[in-house]
């Protein structure tokens, strides 16, 4: 039972070793090509922008997620809410100054809950039946792969990270492939601009007007895949209780098993 996990964590750590790599070469990529041209179309550059104004200023946002799968065996339906409250025009993701925090429900027996204080970090997890509810922390936010899997559900920052890092390596056939193209959207969203990555298993990503997530089909990084995720309620401003774990932590920091 425990090997199979092992296995999937240690090579889960070995691709995302390679993807922070990759998100390296892409940036310094960039910078040495500011004479140039990124690999990026117009149209998904103003894609990236409009959705970098998703992650600016307070916000708090519902969304439905399904199909997901990640070392932690969650399986099924599950509400993820995510907030932050920030200065405007600026964000709290991963670790500047504002707050941020993601709740992920499944059922009462498969809750992860994150909150970040600036560069402080504070966690609260149960994830199998009859497991106590495990509240940890704070502690110093680190840059590492543990807390890039652990931090993925707050999904405005991860979506937008990991196109920046698919979407501008110079050279990339997907991301000069990529479209950008208009959707319907829905009561809750209203009109939405969409992105599609051109490439096997790319996913699909639509933003509101204003930039929030709207929907995303699939989200895949390495630990967590959603089927599906879709806002379900209009953006509101955040709530205090976002930002305050269900029990005081009673134990150093650990991460959870995402």
């Amino acid at each position: 039972m425990y090997a199979p996990r092992i296995a999937t964590v240690l090579a889960s750590a070995i691709l995302v070793t390679a993807a922070l790599l990759a998100g390296t070469q892409a940036t310094e990529a960039a910078r040495s090509s500011e004479s140039g041209r990124l690999a990026a179309s117009p149209a998904v550059e103003q894609f990236l922008a409009l959705e970098e104004r998703g992650v600016l200023g307070s916000f708090e946002l519902t969304y439905h997620v399904s199909g997901q799968a990640s070392a932690s065996e969650l399986n099924g339906a599950a509400t993820l809410v995510v907030a932050q409250r920030a200065a405007p025009g600026t964000t709290a993701w991963p670790d500047r100054a504002g707050t941020w925090s993601y709740r992920l429900t499944e059922s009462p027996d498969a809750v992860f809950q994150w909150v970040e204080h600036g560069n402080q970090s504070e966690d609260c997890f149960v994830w199998l039946r009859h497991s106590t509810r495990t509240c940890t922390g704070p502690a110093a936010y680190v840059p590492s792969i543990g807390f890039t899997l652990a931090t993925l559900p707050f999904l405005p920052g991860s979506v937008l990270d990991g196109l920046r890092t698919d979407l501008r390596v110079v050279g990339n056939p997907h991301a000069e492939r990529s479209t950008v193209f208009a959707a319907r959207g829905s009561a809750t969203t209203g009109p939405l601009r969409c992105l599609r990555v051109n490439e096997a298993g790319g996913e699909t990503v639509c933003l509101t007007s204003d930039g929030t997530l709207a929907t995303v089909a699939p989200y895949q990084e390495v630990g967590l895949v959603f089927g599906s995720v879709v806002l379900a309620a209009r953006p509101s401003m955040p709530s205090a209780s976002a930002f305050i774990l269900d029990r005081r932590p009673a134990m150093p920091f650990v991460l959870p098993p995402m």
